[in-house]
């Protein structure tokens, strides 16, 4: 086996909540006076810093927007599918033995709604609710430590630029999935070491 842990980001990867993350997002906006997302397709190609200077979020304030918009979203979580394939290779990764956790900036209870509306929580030995939306690497490091053997190796899938910076910076392999938040261009441009572009690709991560 390629990898024996499988560490996945949730939002964009597993889960298709970019619709209601937008949605949850304008109504904090619209309370804090900022700019909404008018065009969510459009905001798939921008990195995380060019993001926030298109809606005008000072970098300094980003953080704190997430709790809300965490918590807007939390009544439509038991309503979110993963995205159409992702089940059975979920199942294909524990049926060869590989371990799964999943780290993400969403919450763990947000997650876990999820995971259990689509029948697959027991996929995995954990859920982290990072709340960071930046240093994602500073976790995953701390979360991987302890829990791989010498000799074995892991990977962070997910769908965004800052995953592919994080996974840089905690020292392990990162597969970003096209599918997501950010789009394939834009994933390209920062030279992931695999590039996946339907789910059942993930399956040359079990080598």
């Amino acid at each position: 086996m390629r990898y024996a842990f499988v560490l996945w980001d949730f939002d964009g990867t597993l889960a298709d909540t970019l619709a209601f993350m937008v949605s949850a997002y304008n109504v904090v906006a619209a309370r804090r006076g900022l700019r909404p997302i008018r065009d969510t397709e459009s905001i798939r190609g921008l990195s995380p810093l060019a993001f926030l200077r298109t809606l005008g979020i000072p970098l300094m304030k980003a953080p704190t927007l997430l709790p809300g918009i965490l918590s807007a979203v939390r009544r439509d979580m038991p309503n979110v599918r993963l995205f159409a394939g992702m089940p059975d290779a979920l199942n294909d990764f524990r049926q060869a033995g590989c371990r799964m956790s999943i780290l993400s900036s969403n919450s763990r209870e947000n997650i876990l709604d999820c995971l259990r509306a689509n029948d697959v929580a027991g996929f995995f030995e954990a859920v982290l609710g990072y709340r960071r939306i930046f240093g994602k690497g500073d976790g995953i490091r701390r979360f991987l430590k302890g829990r791989i053997k010498p000799g074995e190796r892991a990977v962070y899938v997910g769908d965004e630029v800052r995953d592919i910076v994080a996974a840089r910076k905690a020292g392990v392999d990162v597969a970003a999935v096209t599918w997501g938040y950010n789009t394939r261009e834009l994933l390209a441009e920062h030279a992931p070491d695999y590039l996946i572009d339907r789910p059942e690709q993930l399956q040359m991560l079990l080598g």
